[in-house]
């Protein structure tokens, strides 16, 4: 069974993709981005920042600017695309999914999910096709830049108070 599904790219980590398989979608997505300016978030699952760090690797060795705002909520990404105008958005995680899976939800500048069709597609085809690639060593991977959203996030979410 394919990691790449209709709404994101999951599965069990790293039975069915590991680090290596994370830094090839990190080179991919680079194919499918208008721009290079990224901002990036996981959860707190225990695998996720390996796979920020090997996808954000593969982003910034196509020349991609990186922007990790931490361990956030999925929506925390979406904003930080739209208020601040990125060219996209990775959060890594396994959403709803049991311990053992984790996973990746892309969106594109605007704040608009990607698909299977509007670019999961191509980054599989393009995963797929990649032979000979290995994951940079460790000391390699940097020019990741933190970035704080939350004083803004939480002017964001307070606007959404009700009198109760």
């Amino acid at each position: 069974m394919s990691i790449f599904k209709q709404n994101d790219i999951r599965g069990r980590y790293p039975e069915e993709w590991n680090s290596l398989t994370a830094y090839k979608i990190g080179c991919a997505l680079s194919e499918i981005f208008e721009g290079n300016r990224i901002v990036v978030g996981r959860d707190g699952r225990t695998t996720s920042k390996e796979i920020l760090d090997s996808v954000s690797s593969g982003l910034i060795e196509k020349d991609f600017k990186v922007y990790n705002i931490g361990i956030v909520d999925t929506p925390a990404v979406y904003f930080a695309v739209g208020r601040y105008g990125f060219d996209g958005g990775l959060m890594i995680t396994a959403s709803h999914n049991p311990a053992g899976y984790n996973g990746i939800k892309i969106t594109f500048k605007g704040a608009l999910p990607v698909d299977y069709e509007t670019g999961i597609k191509k980054i599989e085809k393009l995963v797929n096709e990649m032979e000979k690639v290995s994951l940079p060593e460790r000391s390699n991977i940097g020019g990741m830049e933190s970035f704080d959203i939350e004083s803004d996030y939480i002017d964001f979410l307070d606007n959404f108070k009700g009198d109760y």
